[in-house]
């Protein structure tokens, strides 16, 4: 059974048609752009459930929520985050290191400082971080923290990183206005916290991910912050350093960077608003250093329903009765830079080597299937899910079987190599579900559903995405050794680039 695609424009993203061969049944969906970034746990955040997260948690009732998200491909934090429908609430800006187009590469000096220049022009010195240098984005919005501690705004430290950066990324800045321009780091009236979300890093010589957000860690208590460093959390603290995977992370990290302490980070937040006097005059602070990349998402309508609450598809055999109910969606996948980052770094088992192997891109992970559900409905214990795409297994996931939930699936990288000829033919790839037993059912989520404050979960829809770093290796030279990474340390040995000596 498959579906036919309708024309439908949703949140100023381009929307495409893209057409199957069709039987009687007939879906309305629509076609999204997100970014999103991935916990020390391999979770993936998209754009939209950080923003409902933060929405859900703080309900905009600080004094200030500055955010800054380091991951490739992020632009979509900072589009979002000001729409009028699903954008934040209160006062607040974004700023990210990317556009949705673009990757980052941080660069990484061993030993000694070699300028780079801005894109300013500006001959621009590294972030030193023990005797070693950091070029880039991030390294330049800390440099210019440790300049001018809690006297530089948030629209100064983003436009000074995208100045002195030696790369061309395409940052993006959104805010609410003036007021959350001008904040600084440590600006609250009451109160100021501060949350620091960072992966593990890849690669345990050249951990630069963790000398970055240890280094970020450091001026923020120069800025005026008030943390024990140990690893128990108390009311004395006021920042919230969640790294890597490990139960039981060294000082001065708290806990591992995951969903679920991010979720306790920003409960911990509230606690503080919700103390007598301090309603809109606590000042938040987010920083997020880790992988990430571009996700489509489809948002998939049964016949009838579109833009409204509900009305997502059925999972479901199609002798459940339910309506319009089918155990395959097709999913958008014609961008051409998500399919030039599923193709990255990907074996070709059959004619050996990598689909394509760019010299300033390296992969941070498998690429993946992800999936929210509002509705789930199963008649035996058993709620493991079996998803396949274009035919072929990806894995099983648990359902809540309940309310719904959010879910992801990782690509192992054989199933997509066999696929992807296809799906680039195609320009949309078919997911697959196989239920437990034939009278078990979920249905998707839709925006609708997401927009509404009573909803449970973080997302909606159904999407593929990827998951990139930034990595370009130069030779080591008698004075330094520099390699151009990605987020969190993305490492890999690649062909040779000449570092300009002039």
């Amino acid at each position: 059974m498959t579906l036919r695609f309708r024309n439908h424009r949703v949140i100023a993203v381009l929307i495409v048609v893209a057409v199957s061969p069709s039987s009687a049944l007939a879906i309305d969906t629509k076609r999204e752009d997100q970014s999103a970034f991935k916990t020390g746990k391999r979770e993936m955040i998209s754009s939209s459930a950080f923003i409902k997260l933060v929405n859900k948690k703080l309900d905009g009732k600080y004094e200030n929520l500055t955010s800054v998200v380091t991951s490739c491909k992020s632009g979509e934090f900072a589009a979002r985050s000001g729409l009028v429908r699903g954008g934040l609430k209160g006062t607040w800006s974004i700023a990210t290191s990317s556009s949705t187009k673009k990757i980052c590469n941080d660069r990484f000096l061993l030993g000694k400082d070699v300028k780079q220049k801005g894109q300013d022009g500006t001959d621009v010195s590294g972030l030193d971080v023990g005797g070693d240098f950091m070029h880039g984005y991030t390294a330049q919005y800390i440099r210019k923290l440790d300049a001018g501690k809690n006297t530089v705004s948030a629209k100064t430290l983003h436009d000074t990183a995208e100045n002195k950066n030696h790369d061309d990324s395409s940052p993006r800045y959104r805010s609410s206005g003036r007021a959350a321009d001008d904040m600084t780091v440590y600006g609250g009236d009451k109160a100021n916290r501060a949350i620091i979300i960072s992966e593990p890093t890849s690669h345990p010589k050249f951990a630069t991910g963790t000398k970055l957000t240890d280094q970020l860690y450091k001026e923020l208590k120069d800025a005026g912050y008030k943390d024990d460093e140990d690893a128990d959390r108390d009311d004395g603290d006021e920042i919230a350093f969640l790294r890597g995977n490990a139960d039981a992370p060294a000082q001065p990290v708290d806990r591992s960077s995951s969903r679920a302490n991010l979720e306790r980070a920003l409960d911990e937040v509230r606690a503080v608003i919700d103390k007598d006097g301090h309603e809109n005059k606590v000042n938040v602070f987010m920083f997020v250093d880790a992988h990430g990349g571009y996700q489509e998402r489809t948002v998939a309508y049964r016949d009838g329903r579109i833009d409204q609450p509900g009305g997502g598809v059925y999972v479901a055999d199609t002798s459940s009765g339910l309506p319009d109910s089918t155990l395959s969606i097709d999913i958008f996948a014609d961008d051409a830079g998500l399919l030039a980052d599923l193709k990255e770094e990907l074996p070709r088992l059959t004619h050996g080597g990598f689909w394509l192997d760019d010299p300033q891109v390296t992969r941070a992970d498998n690429a993946y299937i992800a999936f929210s559900t509002i509705e789930e409905s199963f008649v035996t214990g058993d709620t493991a899910v079996r998803v396949a795409i274009n035919g072929l297994e990806i894995g099983s996931v648990e359902l809540d079987g309940s309310q719904g939930g959010d879910y992801q699936v990782f690509i192992p990288d054989t199933v997509l190599d066999s696929v992807l000829p296809s799906i680039e033919t195609l320009q949309v790839a078919s997911v697959s579900f196989q239920l437990p037993t034939s009278n078990d059912y979920f249905r998707l989520s839709v925006l609708e559903d997401y927009l509404d404050d009573s909803f449970p979960h973080l997302d909606y829809g159904i999407g593929i995405g990827s998951i990139l770093s930034g990595a370009n290796p130069i030779p080591e030279s008698s004075s330094a050794a520099l390699l151009c990474i990605g987020f969190a340390g993305g490492w890999r040995r690649r062909r040779p680039h000449v570092l300009p000596t002039t």
